[in-house]
């Protein structure tokens, strides 16, 4: 098939923008869950957009850590705390994690650490904003 040059802009454009459209909405999806979340009971888990992770218990810090995302996936790194597990091998765990009208939810990718699996995955976290 034989395209006239000035029709070329006819087929470039609507590819460009469905790539740009594609592109943005992975983007936006993949926005990283920050800000403060609260259970029913007075449990917050705050997710400050610097990497550090903190769970508290009203004014009482209960775990603090650092914590990655990449894309759907919420990798929590407990450092101390009373309730962190200091296990080497339970100190990481990975949940993939969506947030939907300021509630978010985690499910257990891998966790060795059955409290934090337990107490991050039976519950969902509303914003507290």
């Amino acid at each position: 098939m034989r395209t006239h040059p000035g029709h070329l802009h006819l087929f470039v454009a609507p590819v460009l923008a469905l790539g740009l459209a594609s592109a943005l909405s992975l983007a936006f999806a993949a926005d990283p869950p920050t800000g403060t979340y609260a259970t029913k009971g007075n449990i917050t888990l705050t997710l400050d957009g610097k990497g550090q992770f903190r769970v508290s218990d009203g004014k009482t810090t209960k775990v603090a850590g650092s914590y990655t995302v990449k894309g759907d996936q919420l990798q929590l790194t407990d450092k101390d705390g009373p309730w962190a597990c200091t296990k080497k091998e339970e100190q990481s765990g990975t949940y993939t994690w969506t947030l939907d009208q300021s509630v978010l939810k985690l499910v257990k990718v891998s966790d060795l650490c059955a409290d934090r699996v337990s107490s991050l995955t039976t519950t969902s976290w509303k914003s507290a904003r």
